[in-house]
């Protein structure tokens, strides 16, 4: 098809290579038993797609509150509101207005969850690029090592979150952080989680709003920004900032600057060299 493809109730095709337009019409289908093959051409979903899809890297498909039930390959720009019922591997753009539920999505290329929006799944999506996320993400995550995950604005993660790369954070994760990378809430940012588990390197500029353990070997850097919670620390905690709960330093703990803790209970090392503090209100 170089044309215009419309659908007019339920249109079955052995195969489809599209250059042109589909409309997909709402209460409508367009079945194939291979997958469609957009090359550079769109294709709006506004019902039923029972097909697998390939998208091209100069093509578009508009999700506009339909269904895909085959698995998909994009590579170009996918986007808006509807279900993929089954496996999405986005290499390319994939971008959020409105709910888009998707069963496996595992991402090489760019996610951008806009404010007000939600990207849900059921199972954990696998971030291998880059997640932009300014609405909710109603998932587990996990970012590997080459991936970035932004939190921006009012941004939530319903589940788990466990970060391999590099997290920037502006938002609340409502299940718990384990951290395996670099976590990093800047400057007047705040991240909020049920409990972070550190096993690398965080750096708080801002505002942590979790309990925390800093195990062995990880390292958390107060760059002047404040821990809302207790800190339990095996590893290195260094800086300059505030632990607003008890901090229990069985690693080493050293003062850079002034670092105001709730309560310390130390039970090793402690580095308070000369013109630092450390202070404790209990």
């Amino acid at each position: 098809n170089s044309g215009r493809l419309v659908t007019d109730g339920v249109l079955n095709v052995e195969s489809l290579v599209n250059t042109g337009t589909v409309r997909v019409n709402t209460g409508e289908e367009l079945a194939s038993t291979t997958a469609i093959d957009n090359q550079k051409g769109l294709i709006q979903v506004d019902g039923k797609l029972r097909a697998g899809l390939v998208n091209g890297a100069d093509a578009d498909v508009l999700l506009n509150g339909g269904t895909i039930t085959g698995s998909v390959t994009n590579n170009g720009w996918l986007g808006r509101r509807g279900t993929i019922s089954n496996s999405l591997l986005n290499g390319g753009t994939l971008v959020t207005n409105g709910q888009m539920t998707i069963t496996n999505l595992t991402n090489t290329g760019k996610t951008n969850v806009k404010a007000g929006t939600t990207l849900a799944s059921a199972n954990v999506i696998d971030n291998q690029g880059t997640l932009d996320l300014a609405g909710t993400l109603d998932a587990d995550l996990t970012s590997n090592a080459d991936a970035t995950t932004a939190l921006t604005g009012n941004s939530v993660i319903t589940g788990n979150v466990r970060n391999n790369g590099t997290l920037l954070g502006n938002g609340t994760i409502e299940g718990f952080l384990t951290n395996s990378g670099l976590t990093n809430v800047g400057a007047g940012q705040t991240l909020s989680a049920k409990k972070t588990f550190n096993t690398d390197r965080l750096a708080i500029s801002g505002t942590l709003k979790s309990d925390v353990q800093n195990k062995a070997g990880a390292t958390t850097e107060m760059r002047g920004g404040t821990i809302d919670g207790a800190v339990s620390n095996i590893g290195t905690l260094r800086g300059a900032g505030s632990v607003t709960g008890t901090l229990t330093n069985t690693g080493t703990l050293t003062a850079i600057g002034r670092l105001e803790l709730g309560k310390l209970v130390n039970q090793t090392t402690l580095n308070i060299s000369k013109g630092n503090t450390i202070a404790s209100t209990a």
